[in-house]
């Protein structure tokens, strides 16, 4: 960049260059943190690239305590050890990771009951009133046609008769009948106005989705039920355990960082995706 002085003497004004970041004297490649980027989508260049940095820096402080320990070199049955398994191996011998009891488990599921519950289950029947999601002219005539099927259907129309005349689902053969759903087996927003129909019979208003509009009826509802604890004390033991890991495997990062010389870079350990 030019400016210009008192003198009127065109001054060259070069711009910073970037700070370099070193972990105990070693120096990371700008050209490998362009490498890491690609394993570390973000919503901008700039968020990518601390992300990949940072996780260089992690991997080059465990690197540096491998070679301390001299992890390197061969495994239990003469076989070359990868950095990746060295790294392993490392935080195997260095972490100490408490297991989860009995009470722990037990106290999870009384204070999170509602994640162990069998999935809700709907059977259901509808009318799909086919319209593309950009042909505003042509959904709102489809949610006219709706509202003219369930009057219909409130005078006493069959509900079969109506999906064998207007819906265009391969349902149509079986009356409109969809079967019995869980939770997933649909597009979100369908599934997200049907599961929360509490009442068995017609809904009193059409759902919209991507493919239109549709005229509902609930056939039967199946609440979930909670699940006992013996049958899902294995599953939160698990998910304790590896809890407890992934804090243990920060705070071991975290005392191996303030050991270090970091330059360059402000390491925030707690987002590590070697912890998550």
């Amino acid at each position: 960049m030019m400016v210009s002085n008192k003198l009127n003497v065109d001054v060259v004004v070069e711009p910073p260059a970037p700070i370099e970041i070193s972990v105990n004297g070693e120096v990371i490649a700008e050209s490998e943190i362009a490498a890491e980027m690609q394993y570390h989508p973000a919503g901008s260049q700039e968020e990518a690239y601390h992300l990949a940095a940072r996780a260089l820096v992690i991997r080059l402080l465990l690197l540096q305590r491998v070679g301390e320990r001299e992890l390197t070199a061969v495994d239990g049955q003469g076989h070359e050890r990868d950095v990746e398994s060295a790294i392993e191996v490392l935080i195997e011998q260095e972490v100490q990771v408490p297991q989860s009891d009995l009470d722990s488990c037990r106290q999870y599921f009384e204070n999170n009951k509602q994640k162990f519950k069998t999935q809700d289950l709907i059977e259901a029947s509808h009318i799909l009133l086919p319209a593309a999601p950009d042909d505003v002219k042509e959904r709102r005539r489809m949610r006219e046609l709706a509202d003219e099927i369930l009057l219909a259907l409130s005078q006493g129309s069959s509900f079969k008769e109506q999906a064998n005349r207007y819906s265009v689902c391969p349902s149509k053969k079986e009356g409109g009948h969809l079967g019995q759903l869980t939770r997933g087996q649909t597009v979100e927003e369908f599934e997200r106005q049907v599961f929360s129909l509490t009442e068995t019979g017609v809904a009193k208003k059409p759902i919209e989705s991507r493919y239109g509009f549709h005229v509902v009826r609930i056939d039967q509802r199946v609440e979930g039920e909670l699940m006992p604890f013996s049958a899902v004390k294995d599953q939160i033991a698990d998910y304790l355990q590896e809890r407890v890991r992934r804090k243990a495997i920060s705070q071991f990062i975290e005392f191996t960082a303030s050991e270090a010389e970091i330059i360059g870079f402000n390491l925030n350990v707690s987002d590590s995706p070697l912890i998550q």
